[in-house]
């Protein structure tokens, strides 16, 4: 396994997918102090209901076509075919948003609608992109559309006053600057041949979409549903605080999303058979692991310094969702982290019945829960669900590859962010920043080799 490519391809995807993200944590002050809850409840729970209906409607055409473009010798072909299925997907979304919108009374109905359909596109491209080996076109685009978005956030709801609708106005903005961007360097809509168009490839396309599509929208239901259920039990206001922690919590999405897509490419290039595949796969699953625990465990000591620093008083009580919102968020990028390994293998439709076993946990948990325990009730069913998944894919890379990883892996790690959780409103400031250096001290010391290494290697590029 590149460990230098790994590492050089998470830097740049990094800058490109994790960066366009944090300026929506950089925002936060802004966001919590010119919308109340409500509205931003409101604007989540939006954003949320698109999500389920661009994956049911998209499918994850654009994760096929990645993964088609490792497999084919021509990759133009590919990009076509998958092209005439996102043509018909949007064409199906048209339709089907403004018959929705005649049932359904949508509040700025066409920005949502363009917001959708834009957001849809954005991630198609950006896959071939990564497909073509464009990482650094990957990743310019995607600053450059950050910057706008924030720029066009601070015009939308400090200056003009837009409210929560300013947040779908600016990413729409940064949206078609970062298309136009791609097309210009990619051409794919003005090389599009019909010519090319096979309908057995198209087939073999779709086929390989339709259970990642499904299994996401199972994602959706481990993942999102909770969103719904707090808004018809709690209402929107406790909604706006959830979102609020989700977009802390999500710190940790944004870093290990850039080494999962690194990943991603390095999964699907390695050769050999499936037994010399779970070798490597369960090494890199430790070393996950290993990574995972201590910059969880941190990040929240960091959050409850941060958090009355960064976020309005009235959105103050999202404090205390903190802990089990970040347990829930590290146990799912692990899930994630595992089901890219079964795409490598090509067992997808195991992703699928994993996800589909922790989604049913979820929902089924997630409304007993919520009633009692509140928008923490929401978080903890999470946690159950994704290690429901995580349980099931481990013994199923088990039987596929010989899988060697012990349970204490995994143990250890919840033990210990269980322990820290309970303590963690009754210890103060100097006891969270004790844990806050604790972690990055085990996280130096577990990686002592590595980060001796890349400093040398910047030093020594120096000279």
């Amino acid at each position: 396994m590149n460990l230098k490519k790994l590492f050089k391809s998470t830097g740049i995807y990094f800058l490109g997918n994790t960066l366009s993200k944090v300026i929506s944590l950089v925002l936060v002050p802004l966001y919590t102090k010119y919308l109340n809850p409500t509205d931003y409840g409101t604007y989540d729970i939006i954003i949320t209901y698109l999500n389920i209906g661009i994956l049911i409607i998209f499918l994850d055409i654009g994760g096929a076509t990645l993964r088609f473009i490792y497999e084919q010798t021509d990759y133009k072909k590919v990009i076509d075919n998958s092209l005439c299925i996102f043509i018909i997907s949007s064409t199906i979304y048209t339709i089907g948003f403004w018959l929705i919108s005649l049932i359904v009374n949508i509040d700025n109905a066409f920005i949502v609608f363009l917001y959708g359909l834009l957001s849809a596109i954005v991630q198609y491209m950006s896959y071939i992109a990564r497909g073509l080996s464009k990482s650094r076109l990957f990743a310019l685009s995607g600053v450059i559309g950050t910057l706008f978005t924030g720029l066009f956030n601070v015009i939308f709801i400090k200056v003009l006053n837009y409210g929560y609708a300013s947040l779908f106005l600016s990413y729409i903005i940064a949206s078609i600057i970062q298309i136009l961007i791609l097309e210009l360097n990619m051409k794919l809509f003005k090389n599009f041949k019909l010519i090319n168009i096979n309908i057995s490839l198209i087939k073999k396309i779709f086929a390989f979409a339709l259970p990642l599509s499904i299994n996401y929208i199972g994602v959706w239901f481990l993942s999102s549903y909770n969103k719904v259920a707090v808004t018809n039990i709690l209402g929107l206001h406790q909604n706006g605080l959830y979102a609020i922690t989700n977009k802390f919590s999500m710190i940790l999405t944004f870093v290990s999303t850039s080494f999962l897509y690194a990943w991603q490419e390095m999964a699907f290039s390695i050769k050999g058979s499936n037994m010399e595949k779970g070798v490597i796969f369960g090494k890199a699953i430790r070393n996950y692991i290993k990574v995972l625990t201590p910059i969880s465990i941190g990040l929240i000591a960091f959050i409850w310094f941060a958090f009355p620093y960064v976020v309005d008083e009235k959105y103050y009580q999202a404090i205390n969702y903190i802990p089990l919102s970040i347990i829930a968020i590290t146990i799912s990028v692990l899930n994630g982290f595992l089901g890219s390994i079964f795409g490598s293998i090509m067992l997808t439709k195991h992703v699928f019945t994993s996800t589909m076993a922790g989604a049913i946990v979820n929902v089924l948990l997630c409304h007993l829960l919520i009633r009692p325990y509140g928008v923490n009730g929401a978080s903890f069913s999470l946690t159950l669900g994704f290690s429901i998944s995580v349980l099931i894919r481990i013994l199923l890379l088990k039987k596929y590859i010989n899988l060697k990883i012990s349970y204490l892996y995994f143990i250890i790690p919840l033990c210990s962010f269980i322990i820290y959780s309970i303590f963690y409103n009754k210890i103060n400031l100097c006891g969270n920043l004790l844990v806050l250096f604790l972690n990055i001290g085990i996280f130096c010391i577990m990686f002592k080799n590595e980060i001796y290494s890349f400093f040398r290697g910047v030093l020594w590029a120096k000279k």
